[in-house]
C-alpha cells in the first residue's frame, strides 16, 4: 500500500495506547482472533499516533485493537503476514497536533467505509479456508457471528454470482435468494435471467425451490427438521429468510405418513375406536370421505349443582376480566358438560387424524358406518342391495398439478400481443371487484404454473422463466411516454399475465376461449404425469370416451392390472405412427385422443 507522507516506521516497543483512543476496553478473545488474522494477512492498515512534544514514545489514537494484537504477536514470537522480523518497523501516521489527533481518532472509528458485500464475502471465505471459525472471524472484524455465517453462505455460491454482485449486475437480495439453490446449473441459469433486471428475491427463491418443500410446509412442521435430517434428508438452510428448503420430498412424505399412521394407531388404542383413519393430503377431513358416514356425538351429562352454578357465574363475567385460571376452569367445566362417547359408540366409531396448515395434529371425532336403527315400520327394505363402492377420486397433488397446467396454458395464450386489450380488460375488471368475488383471480404472488411433474409440458420462455416484479415509474409524463413504447407494453403485458390464474367456472372458460387457450397445445398426459396417478376405473372410462366403438379393446384393457392399463393409455395418447397403424385409428379417433382433457380441466 502507498503510505501518506507523514507516515513513519516505528518500533513496536515505542508505541502505547493513548487516552484519545476510543477503544480503551476490548475483549481478550477479540484481540486473540485479530492477532490470528494479522499473523496470516499482515497489517493492511497503518496505525495513527500522536507525538506529544519531545516524548520518546508515540501514543496510538486510532488502531488500538491492532496495537494490542501486534503486542500479543510479539509476546508469542509469531510472524506478521509471514514476516518474522517486523517488530522494529510498524507503519504509523504521525501528528504533533492534539486537535488533529482527536479528529483522526473520530474519523477512523465513525466514518470507516464498509467493505462491499462481495469483497467481504471473499475476505471471509479466505479466512475460513485458513481454518478460522465464524465466531473467530466475527470477533476479529467486530461483527455478529450471524453476519459472518450469512456472508459465508454467499461464499458457497458459484464465483460468477459473486462477480455479478461486485459488478452491480445483481443486488445483494438476489444473491442471498440464490443460496437456497442446490444445483449449480440452476443457479447459473437464474443468474442469466436476473442480470440487470428488476426481479424480486422471492421470485428467485421460488424458481430455485420448485421441486423442494419449504420449511413452513405443514408436513415439514409435523415431521420436524431434525427428524428429516436424521433420516438422511437433504436440506438447504435459508439464513436470509429464516426458512429451509427440503429436497427429498419422497422421504418427507414417507416420514409424514409413518408419523401420522403412528398417531392414528395411538388414538385407536388409547380411546378404543373401531378405526382411526389418517388423512394424508388434506389439512381437513374432506366431505367426500364422510358423506356416507353417520356422525356420532358425545352423550351430554348434567353437571353437579355446585359446578353448574360456578360455570354460570364464570360465563356471566366480563371475558376481558377473566384470569388464565378462570378461563381454564370454564373450558374444563364445558368439556365435562359435553359428556363422552359411549362404549357402543367407540366399538363402531371412526375417528380421523390429519395435520393442520400450522403442522399441528388434529383428531376429528367421530363417525360410524352403521346407519341409525330405523323404526320397525320402515324396515321393509332391510335386504335391499347396497350401493356399489364409490370410485376413488384424484389426489389433491394431481388436482393442484392440473390447475397449474391450466393456468400455464392460459398465460401462454394471454401473452400473445393480440391479447393485450383482453389482459388490460381483465386487470381493470379485477381492480373493480373486491375479495373472493374477483374475476380474473389475479395473484400478485404469481400463481403456480409448474406442476410437480413437468414431463410433456412446453411453455413460452416468458411463462417458464421466473417472473418480473418491477416498480412503476411515478412521473405521469414518463408513464405516457412508456405507454407509447412497444417494448415497455410487451414487458407490462407479460408482468400482468403472470398474475392471472385460470378458474374452473363459466367465467374462466369464457376467458380461455377469448384468449385462445389450448391446454393440449402445451401438455400431453403421460404415464408419469397423469396415467399412473389416477384410479383404474378412471382409465377404463377414459378409453371408452375417446374410442367409444372399440368394445373389444375396452374388454381387453378392463381385464388388465392397473399398471398395465396406465401403460396402455400412455401408449395410445402418444399417437406414435406404429400405434395409429396397429389400431387403425380413424381421423375422428385421432382427433378425440389429441383433444381429450380430464374432466377436472374442463
Amino acid at each position: 500500500m502507498t503510505l501518506p507522507a507523514d507516515t513513519i516506521f516505528v518500533p513496536l516497543a515505542s508505541l502505547f495506547l493513548h487516552d484519545l483512543n476510543p477503544r480503551q476496553t476490548v475483549a481478550e478473545a477479540e484481540i486473540e482472533d485479530l492477532a490470528t488474522c494479522l499473523s496470516m494477512n499482515g497489517l493492511i492498515q497503518n496505525l495513527v499516533g500522536l507525538r506529544d512534544g519531545k516524548a520518546k514514545k508515540i501514543g496510538i489514537v486510532a488502531g488500538g485493537r491492532r496495537l494490542r494484537a501486534l503486542q500479543l504477536l510479539a509476546k508469542r514470537g509469531e510472524p506478521l503476514g509471514g514476516f518474522t522480523d517486523w517488530k522494529d518497523a510498524i507503519p504509523v501516521r504521525i501528528t504533533t497536533d492534539h486537535d488533529e489527533a482527536l479528529r483522526w481518532s473520530g474519523a477512523e472509528n465513525e466514518a470507516r467505509a464498509a467493505l462491499h458485500p462481495a469483497d467481504e464475502v471473499r475476505l471471509y471465505r479466505g479466512l475460513r479456508d485458513k481454518a478460522l471459525s465464524p465466531a473467530a472471524i466475527a470477533r476479529a472484524h467486530a461483527v455478529s457471528e450471524l453476519h459472518v455465517r450469512r456472508r459465508l453462505r454467499l461464499a458457497d455460491l458459484p464465483d460468477p454470482v459473486i462477480e455479478a454482485l461486485r459488478a452491480g449486475e445483481i443486488t445483494l437480495d438476489i444473491a442471498q435468494a440464490m443460496t437456497v439453490g442446490a444445483d449449480e446449473a440452476a443457479i447459473l441459469s437464474i443468474l442469466d435471467q436476473t442480470r440487470g433486471k428488476d426481479i424480486s428475491a422471492r421470485a428467485v427463491r421460488e424458481a430455485l425451490t420448485r421441486d423442494a418443500v419449504r420449511g413452513n410446509d405443514r408436513r415439514a412442521k409435523f415431521v420436524g427438521i431434525d427428524a428429516y435430517e436424521a433420516a438422511g434428508g437433504r436440506l438447504t438452510r435459508d439464513l436470509f429468510a429464516e426458512d429451509h428448503a427440503l429436497h427429498d420430498q419422497e422421504l418427507l412424505d414417507r416420514l409424514f405418513a409413518e408419523k401420522l399412521d403412528a398417531e392414528a394407531e395411538f388414538f385407536k388404542a388409547e380411546e378404543g375406536w373401531l378405526d382411526v383413519r389418517p388423512i394424508y393430503d388434506r389439512a381437513h377431513v374432506p366431505y367426500d370421505v364422510t358423506v356416507k358416514l353417520h356422525r356420532l356425538y358425545p352423550t351430554p351429562v348434567e353437571l353437579p349443582e355446585a359446578d353448574a352454578e360456578e360455570l354460570a357465574r364464570l360465563t356471566d363475567m366480563d371475558p376481558d376480566s377473566l384470569t388464565q385460571a378462570e378461563q381454564s376452569r370454564i373450558a374444563e367445566l364445558e368439556k365435562r358438560r359435553e359428556g363422552d362417547y359411549t362404549d357402543e359408540d367407540r366399538e363402531t366409531g371412526i375417528a380421523f387424524v390429519y395435520v393442520s396448515h400450522q403442522g399441528r395434529l388434529v383428531v376429528e371425532r367421530a363417525y360410524t358406518e352403521r346407519a341409525p336403527k330405523p323404526a320397525r315400520a320402515e324396515r321393509s327394505d332391510i335386504n335391499a342391495d347396497t350401493d356399489a363402492p364409490e370410485e376413488k377420486g384424484l389426489s389433491q397433488a394431481l388436482r393442484m398439478d392440473l390447475a397449474a397446467i391450466r393456468t400455464a396454458a392460459l398465460q401462454s395464450a394471454l401473452i400473445d400481443p393480440d391479447n393485450l386489450d383482453l389482459v388490460f380488460a381483465l386487470i381493470t375488471a379485477e381492480l373493480d371487484v373486491a375479495g373472493y368475488h374477483r374475476l380474473a383471480h389475479v395473484n400478485l404472488n404469481e400463481p403456480n404454473t409448474r406442476p410437480s411433474i413437468d414431463e410433456a409440458l412446453t411453455l413460452p420462455d416468458a411463462i417458464a422463466e421466473i417472473g418480473v416484479h418491477g416498480t412503476a415509474p411515478g412521473d405521469p409524463a414518463r408513464i405516457s411516454a412508456l405507454l407509447e413504447d412497444p417494448k415497455f407494453l410487451r414487458q407490462l403485458q407479460t408482468a400482468l399475465v403472470r398474475t392471472i390464474s385460470a378458474r374452473p367456472d363459466n367465467y374462466g372458460r369464457w376467458v380461455e376461449k377469448e384468449a385462445g387457450a389450448e391446454i393440449r397445445a402445451h401438455w400431453r398426459p403421460t404415464l408419469a404425469n397423469f396415467w399412473s396417478r389416477v384410479p383404474g376405473p378412471y382409465l377404463d372410462r377414459t378409453l371408452r370416451t375417446v374410442l367409444p366403438d372399440r368394445i373389444g379393446l375396452h374388454d381387453d384393457v378392463a381385464a388388465m392390472k392397473k399398471a398395465d392399463k396406465a401403460a396402455e393409455l400412455d401408449r395410445l395418447f402418444r399417437l406414435d405412427p406404429e400405434t395409429v397403424d396397429a389400431l387403425k385409428l380413424t381421423p375422428d379417433e385421432i382427433a378425440a385422443i389429441a383433444t381429450w382433457l380430464p374432466e377436472e380441466m374442463k
